[in-house]
């Protein structure tokens, strides 16, 4: 600027101005897998990031979910955030080439819903222009693909049927009486629907809700026979493959198997009889080589043995079985398809210590090819399941009538609406989480 005149030297001065640019939101959104019908606490992650270059941002900065038909909102959080229904502000700057933290929305899914959704997200405020992100989503299946928890209590059964992760009444949910005080509770598909079912094994007699109603029909609706005596092991499995959960018993190492699944023992020719394992063995079941049937294994005090190509013989390593080692005496196992290639791997719960064998080639590799983690303590009890129906089997603890999932299967505690905490049952009930 410049003055001059007056009969006075001309006079000057500089004002030195920064000029900043505007800032430049952006928002993505992601999810991981496909939804399932029926599912509830499905996960989307938002991030919210400034442009290189750009000024940083002024005021409030809000975010907006638009959701599709089909998908319903649960729930919204982040930190920093604050939230309420489908929309989170914050007021801080975000400086260039920063990004807020993430936002996790959570969304229920309407066993209608279409088989694909597009999810819509927009960013605006803090002086920016409105930027907006979407998301194709696959749904597939239904909610019978999600493992629901449950409780058996002395033939009282307690059933989160439409896996909300609370007792609503019934319906939704399930109450219903099935055995006694001291049976042992079974749990599988009887009759091949796709849906789990109970079952009680009292010294030699099975009884199986085989329709799944929850209550007992008598035959020929459900079942009952006689396989086992006092003292036995109950088992249960899809031994021959033909998607129906047949029953067996464990023996002190000898396995007796209702092959065909038609309740009553035909003899070797048509059901089967294994030996593999001794008395004091943990009997375990499971898909070991993926080709669709139950096989046996046993666990005891950190060995595993396995008959692996499920002939019913033990051929040694050579002829394609495995014995490894993973754990120690006094270790829960625990078997699951931790990373859903379709095989049963194994797995050990000590005090809290879960330890998988992710990859199922029977040994550890440590992380990341398997794993090790933190879940419970002392004194819970193990369990697993398809929490959020990707296909993998993922760790929790029951304690007293509390659960605990890590629902994402990322092997750390992530708190709700990531994971999942809640009460079902009491203490000295036996948890029953399947795919109800």
């Amino acid at each position: 600027m410049v003055v001059s005149g007056g009969g006075s030297p001309v006079a000057a001065a500089d004002d030195v101005t920064t000029i900043t640019g505007a800032p430049v939101l952006s928002i993505t959104k992601s999810h991981a897998g496909s939804f399932v019908r029926g599912q509830n606490g499905a996960t989307y992650t938002l991030v919210v990031s400034n442009t290189v270059g750009a000024g940083a941002t002024s005021g409030t900065v809000v975010v907006t979910e638009n959701l599709p038909s089909g998908l319903t909102f649960a729930g919204m959080t982040g930190t920093g955030w604050s939230c309420a229904g489908g929309v989170c502000s914050r007021s801080d700057a975000l400086a260039p080439s920063s990004s807020y933290p993430a936002i996790t929305v959570s969304v229920n899914v309407s066993p209608t819903a279409p088989s694909q959704v597009t999810n819509q997200v927009t960013v605006s405020g803090g002086g920016s222009a409105v930027s907006a992100a979407s998301d194709v989503t696959v749904i597939g299946g239904s909610s019978a693909r999600i493992t629901k928890a449950g409780i058996f209590r002395s033939g009282l059964w307690i059933i989160d049927q439409n896996g909300d992760y609370q007792f609503t009444g019934v319906p939704p949910d399930k109450v219903f009486s099935l055995g006694q005080a001291n049976d042992f509770q079974v749990v599988g598909d009887w009759n091949g629907d796709g849906s789990a079912k109970a079952g009680i094994f009292r010294a030699g007699l099975w009884v199986l809700d085989y329709n799944g109603n929850g209550q007992w029909d008598g035959p020929p609706a459900d079942r009952f026979f006689y396989l086992g005596q006092a003292g036995d092991i109950p088992v249960v499995g899809d031994w021959n493959g033909d998607g129906r959960t047949k029953v067996g018993i464990f023996r002190n190492g000898q396995w007796i198997l209702d092959y065909n699944g038609n309740g009553q023992w035909d003899g070797p020719s048509v059901d089967r009889v294994i030996n593999l394992g001794q008395s004091g063995d943990v009997p375990m079941v499971g898909d070991w080589n993926g080709d669709g049937r139950a096989k046996a294994g046993i666990f005891r005090a950190g060995l595993w043995v396995l008959d692996y190509n499920g002939n019913g013989t033990w051929d040694g390593p050579a002829g394609g079985d495995r014995f490894f080692y993973l754990g120690q005496g006094g270790d829960t196992a625990v078997v699951g398809d931790w990373n859903a290639d379709g095989r049963t791997k194994a797995g050990i719960f000590r005090a809290g210590l879960w330890v998988l064998d992710v990859n199922g080639n029977g040994q550890w590799d440590g992380p990341p090819a398997d794993s090790f983690f933190y879940l419970g303590q002392s004194g819970d009890t193990p369990v697993v399941g398809d929490w959020n129906g990707d296909g993998r089997t993922k760790a929790g603890i029951f304690r007293a009538g509390l659960w605990v999932l890590d629902k994402n299967g990322n092997g750390q505690w992530d708190g709700p609406p990531t994971d999942v905490f809640f009460y079902l049952g009491q203490s000295g009930d036996i948890p029953v989480p399947a795919k109800w």
